[in-house]
């Protein structure tokens, strides 16, 4: 049998936050908030508590061919847009110091 841990005089033991979020190591589906039993509202239908549930989430499409290959091209173009910018600026900061030194 397991001791329990003699709490603060501050802490009643309420759960303020659920820490029970999908990706966690300590997940388990079920009931988030304390004392809403097995009963959950479907997706979509307000909860007991007066929130909004959101709906089903629906699948990203899935990108093949011409259109995987214009994403990448304009995510490269981008890319090198981006660093063409930072390398101008550097350029014109070297050129500025040069001009105030001499």
């Amino acid at each position: 049998m397991a001791k329990k841990k003699k709490r603060p005089d501050w802490d009643d033991g309420r759960t303020i936050a659920s820490m029970n979020v999908d990706g966690m190591p300590w997940y388990r589906p079920g009931p988030d908030l304390p004392g809403s039993g097995d009963a959950r509202p479907e997706e979509g239908e307000e909860g007991e508590d007066g929130l909004l549930r959101p709906g089903k989430r629906e699948e990203p499409p899935v990108l093949r061919g011409r259109a995987l290959r214009r994403l990448m091209v304009s995510a490269t173009l981008i890319g090198l847009v981006l660093a063409l910018v930072f390398v101008g600026a550097a350029f014109l900061f070297i050129q500025l110091l040069l001009h105030v030194w001499n």
